[in-house]
């Protein structure tokens, strides 16, 4: 039997940048956390930015500001600092709760 299934999105979580951040002290610095699809469907509680601790067991609450950006049928919760700084060093991670995903992103302050 062949056939193609409609109306089924894969749900996922894209980060830009990815993997290695490196960034000035003091500098400006925004983390992007997009969802794959949207449909009005996405309630933006559901997703959230942690870092994670040294111990790479706990979530903190990161210290840079979140925000919301729609864009076409893409939903962006964004993290960002005015001024990032060596204490914000670390492993980051948004988590998209409703389907259980999650991606990492680790910024270097130099």
């Amino acid at each position: 039997i062949t056939g193609r299934v409609q109306g089924i999105v894969p749900r996922s979580l894209l980060l830009s940048p990815s993997g290695t951040v490196r960034v000035k002290d003091r500098s400006a610095l925004t983390l992007n956390c997009s969802t794959s699809s949207n449909n009005g469907t996405t309630d933006i509680n559901n997703i959230k930015w942690y870092k994670i601790d040294d111990d790479n067991q706990s979530l903190l609450p990161p210290s840079g500001q979140r925000r919301a950006v729609a864009e076409g049928d893409k939903l962006i919760v964004q993290l960002y600092w005015t001024q990032i700084n060596i204490t914000d060093n670390g492993q980051y991670r948004c988590r998209w709760q409703q389907f259980n995903q999650v991606k990492d992103v680790k910024v270097s302050v130099e």
